[in-house]
């Protein structure tokens, strides 16, 4: 985890989620990992941040940004 001044950025090495799945003989969904960013995206909206995922798969970056004004202009 990295906190660079009010935005949060997680470097998630090993999904856990992805593992178990993997462990037990699932198959993944290419589209799995967006799950994360519908509900973390929900969850950093209502505290007023926004999210981003890159990667996924197993292993992704997460990052909550500080909505800036110019962010809810567009809104």
């Amino acid at each position: 985890m990295t906190v660079d001044g009010e935005s949060v950025e997680l470097d998630i090495k090993t999904c856990p989620a992805i593992k178990h799945l993997r462990d037990s003989g699932r198959d993944i969904l290419p589209c799995y990992c967006e799950h994360c960013d519908h509900t973390c995206g929900a969850m950093a909206e209502v505290a007023g941040y926004r999210f981003e995922r890159t990667g996924g798969m197993g292993a992704c970056i997460q990052r909550f940004i500080p909505l800036t004004h110019k962010d809810n202009e567009a809104d």
